[in-house]
């Protein structure tokens, strides 16, 4: 996002000791207190520090170890030429990934999938390192199935941990956003009096058939989080199946329930599937590397340049993206996703699209009939519709991509592809 990200082109040099001095190429545009990374965000030893400004050229900064400025920090490592990252220093994610259960098929994709989340979140949100906490299967396979790992402490044990930073916080409020990411083998408990059939439920590494309560349900989690305002926005992504499981309960999260001091946060939750429903894995890429099919479709989402008309990838555009791709790579599986578009999140800053449009001209036969487009981000509903006329339509503004013009009285369809080359497209429908 803007608002983070690169600033001031590279390191120019480091001087002094504690506090060490970083002049850059240009104005770094930092603030005292600022949270910054020096070097990259994958490999060897992350380098964090928050950056004092006052007193120092708008090119210049001092690094503490503190965000109160007062553990002044010395730069072992630190060489001209590293570029320097203004961190969103108030987002945390915790991630978890289970490919191994020694009591059900294994999978293939979950652990890579976490991981290329993991990526994302530090090298193109902008998380602090630190404040990612990922927890994913073992390389080696366990014994059996009491050293099979992650466990249910290993991972809700991540939450409990904010949950103890938010009780040292004023009104309990943490930071600005949490991201969960959780995939593997999942079910859908239901043995209560009124069961959540908004929930997604992780299973854990050694879970069997008597030991169906080892799962962390990731809406109850993220619940905790966003009713008490513990942070300002909550995203859950949940790629596992959704079996339904009347003889199971919900095992709670592990924290207490707190009264709200703050406002709910603003939520954006994806569960890979619908309810009683599977969540498939299979190969995309070259070589083919084997994926969860909602994850593929959300990191290719997150990955690309997708946004909106503004340059802006919010939540109602990437859920859009997850309704029109997943049933379309895999037959049978719709996302189930929550969300508020009038408090709609912001996940991504990009350079806003060229402005496209189509010149669209009817035949005899069509003229008079209410014609629909699809393939933008209201997909499976139509984007726009239109009473069809000898007088051509003009749509816009349009993004690269394939649309289907349909007419449903008659059942004549075209499809559309919009490829850029051409700011105005002609299209015969007949």
């Amino acid at each position: 996002m803007s608002d983070f990200g690169p600033v001031g082109g590279a390191v120019a040099s480091v001087a002094g000791a504690a506090p060490a001095v970083v002049e850059m190429q240009a104005d770094h545009s930092l603030a005292d207190g600022d949270r910054v990374r020096i070097g990259t965000a994958s490999g060897g030893a992350a380098l964090l520090y928050f950056a004092k400004c006052t007193g120092y050229s708008a090119n210049t900064f001092g690094v503490y170890s503190d965000a109160g400025l007062k553990a002044a920090a010395s730069l072992d490592g630190v060489q001209a030429g590293m570029g320097v990252v203004k961190l969103a220093f108030e987002d945390y994610a915790i991630v978890a990934g289970i490919n191994t259960y020694p009591s059900y098929s294994s999978l293939k994709g979950p652990v890579a999938d976490a991981r290329r989340f993991v990526k994302w979140l530090k090298e193109s949100a902008f998380v602090p390192d630190d404040q990612v906490r990922p927890v994913v299967s073992p390389a080696s396979p366990p014994a059996g199935l009491e050293d099979a790992q992650p466990k249910l402490d290993e991972i809700s044990g991540e939450f409990v941990r904010l949950a103890r930073l938010a009780y040292k916080k004023d009104l309990y409020r943490v930071g600005r956003r949490l991201y969960v990411f959780l995939s593997g083998h999942g079910i859908l408990p239901t043995r209560t009096g009124a069961p959540d059939f908004n929930e997604s439920a992780l299973l854990m590494a050694n879970t069997d058939q008597a030991s169906l309560g080892y799962h962390l349900g990731g809406n109850a989690y993220a619940e905790w989080f966003r009713t008490a305002g513990v942070f300002d926005e909550v995203v859950l992504f949940m790629d596992c199946c959704r079996d339904w499981k009347d003889n199971v309960a919900l095992t709670p999260p592990a924290m207490p329930p707190i009264k709200p001091q703050r406002d709910a946060a603003r939520r954006f939750y994806a569960a890979a599937t619908q309810l009683d429903s599977k969540s498939w894995e299979r190969p995309f890429g070259t070589p083919p590397e084997i994926c969860g099919v909602f994850s593929h479709v959300l990191m290719e989402a997150l990955e690309s340049q997708l946004c909106d008309a503004n340059g802006l990838l919010t939540g109602q555009v990437l859920a859009g993206q997850l309704y029109k791709e997943v049933p379309a790579l895999q037959n049978n599986q719709l996302p189930d996703i929550s969300y508020k578009p009038e408090f709609d999140i912001v996940f991504a800053r990009r350079t806003p699209p060229a402005v496209l449009q189509a010149r669209v001209t009817f035949g005899p036969a069509l003229q008079g009939q209410q014609i629909e487009l699809l393939g933008g981000s209201k997909y499976p509903n139509p984007d726009e519709t239109h009473l069809a006329s000898a007088v051509p339509w003009i749509v816009k503004p349009l993004k690269k991509g394939l649309y289907q013009l349909r007419a449903p009285n008659t059942g004549a369809i075209k499809y559309v592809s919009v490829d850029g080359k051409q700011e105005v497209l002609d299209v015969d429908f007949s």
